[in-house]
């Protein structure tokens, strides 16, 4: 997925938890009725959004690896990664 993908995908579930009712298609389109569209392409490639994307990248690459590791361990390593993933909710937690 490119990052100009990503980005679409995160203003799109950004929007959607915003409660615009038509999603990031309808909304695209209404800001370009509007004049609106280099603003939404800036809101959108922002750099601050960019660097999120890299944050996003890296933990999407993080969770899969995860499942990847649960789903090809033995039933004993499932019972360590799973008290592994207790102990840094916990710690987590604590920490903020």
């Amino acid at each position: 997925m490119s990052c100009l993908q990503l980005a679409m995908v995160l203003k799109e579930e950004s929007i959607k938890r915003s409660g615009h009712p038509g999603g990031y298609r309808e909304w695209l389109v209404k800001a370009a009725d509007q004049g609106h569209l280099k603003a939404a392409q800036e809101l959108v490639l922002h750099p601050h959004n960019r660097q999120r994307l890299v944050y996003v990248n890296r933990a999407l690459e993080i969770e899969r690896e995860k499942v990847r590791r649960y789903e090809s361990a033995s039933p004993l390593e499932r019972q360590i990664i799973e008290i592994e993933e207790r102990y840094r909710l916990q710690y987590q937690d604590a920490v903020n």
